[in-house]
């Protein structure tokens, strides 16, 4: 195995299930990978100053610096991590990082740092509805004045999905109990792509369910 170019990270996350659960996760992958974990904490949600955190983060001079959050989150971690001249050789956070909420706020000082998104509308897929995804993002832009992310993307390739599976079972709606029974079932068999690549679903039914 090859010598990492970083030995030490710094990771904060917000404190709910999601930053917390990610935070967690970004730990034990790090350390798993054979970085050193020299700072950890678990911050307010709200929190709209980072500097006290930032500071002590700072003086351990981590190579890495991992915030896992939202973009709100994110934007105070960068903006303070500027003011006190923070510069580690990564700044990452899970996910946001191309999202208005990001980009917006911060402008240029969003240079440099990277993130995590599932869809980008460069990706290189088929989809029988929008025909792309450089299509449904041309699209998406001009009737709502913005670039979508890949939640837009998720749930537009939900819709695609669930058309895809209706119609590769014949099975029409409206819905009574039998045809939802059917529907499940048919969302086990069906592998289909759209602008979020290929899909098909678990048959652990006890983690989803149909309404």
């Amino acid at each position: 195995m090859s010598k990492l170019p970083v030995t030490t990270v710094a990771i904060t996350g917000t404190d709910d299930a999601y930053g917390k659960s990610l935070a967690e996760s970004f730990r034990a992958q790090a350390e798993a990978v054979g970085l050193q974990v020299v700072f950890y904490e678990i911050y307010p949600l709200d929190l709209a100053d980072m500097s006290s955190i930032i500071s002590r983060i700072k003086a351990l001079s981590p190579d890495v610096y991992i915030n896992s959050g939202h973009p709100p989150n994110h934007v105070v971690a960068v903006k303070n991590s500027v003011e006190l001249g923070f510069n580690p050789k990564i700044f990452l956070m899970h996910w946001g990082v191309d999202t208005a909420d990001y980009l917006d706020p911060l402008g240029a000082l969003s240079n440099n740092t990277i993130g995590v998104t599932m869809w980008l509308p460069t990706a290189k897929y088929a989809d029988p509805v929008f025909g792309n995804s450089t299509n449904f993002a041309d699209e998406f832009e001009t009737r709502y004045g913005i670039v979508p992310d890949y939640t837009s993307a998720g749930c537009a390739g939900t819709g695609v999905f669930v058309q895809q599976v209706l119609e590769q079972s014949g099975i029409t709606p409206p819905f009574d109990d039998a045809k939802r029974a059917q529907f499940k079932a048919a969302l086990e068999q069906v592998t289909a792509t759209n602008l979020m690549g290929p899909w098909k679903f678990s048959t652990d039914t006890a983690s989803w369910h149909v309404n």
